[in-house]
């Protein structure tokens, strides 16, 4: 009886120590998830990094959009879209070693759809640009990555194919209706919050 008593308090003992150094952990890894962008040079190094890869993607996609809107219009370019989009953003993720996608609350193909979080940084944004304010990106944190934020701003090209319905050339939304049945990213003006680059990248 004795032995198994002893057995017991050894057991309790170091289910007590295993809980102990758990909770440990987790709060080191806390602390570390909360304190690594406390430090303004390594926020600017990451804020001007996450920068430079969705500015590259985005240029990349606009060249090859224009390009395919002077070779064939704009019901052209929508078909290029729909196909070389994701693609290109894909491969100059893998060129930046990053992840990127672009994410909007109004997607027009469902792969950008944002999620909760997400949705929420744009409603933000959004007010901010109601009030008058220019949006801003925003650097977030795990345990493993910073995940960066960078606002997309319609342009006056944009309104080909993002503009009102009224204003989009008929064979241009004809393309969108059979391509995208369940579209929802039109009836935009130029200058407005289009969506978000979201650009995840390692830590360092």
């Amino acid at each position: 009886m004795k032995k198994i008593f002893t057995l017991f308090i050894i057991i309790t003992i170091s289910f007590i120590l295993t809980r102990c150094c758990s909770t440990e952990n987790k709060t080191v890894n806390q602390q570390t998830a909360s304190t690594y962008l406390s430090d303004t040079v390594v926020y600017n190094k990451y804020l001007q990094q996450g920068s430079e890869c969705a500015m590259q993607t985005g240029t990349v996609l606009i060249k090859n959009v224009s390009n395919a809107i002077a070779a064939k219009g704009s019901e052209y370019a929508i078909g290029f879209c729909s196909t070389k989009a994701i693609h290109l953003t894909d491969s100059m993720a893998n060129a930046q070693h990053t992840t990127i996608k672009r994410v909007t609350d109004k997607p027009r193909n469902p792969y950008n759809k944002a999620n909760e979080d997400e949705l929420k940084y744009i409603q933000q944004l959004k007010n901010l640009v109601t009030s008058g304010e220019k949006p801003k990106p925003r650097l977030q944190e795990t345990n493993e990555k910073i995940v960066g934020y960078y606002p997309i701003i319609t342009t006056d090209m944009c309104m080909q194919c993002y503009g009102d319905k009224s204003a989009i050339e008929a064979k241009t939304l004809a393309k969108l209706t059979q391509l995208y049945p369940a579209d929802s990213a039109t009836g935009y003006k130029s200058n407005q919050l289009r969506g978000l680059w979201v650009v995840e990248m390692m830590k360092n």
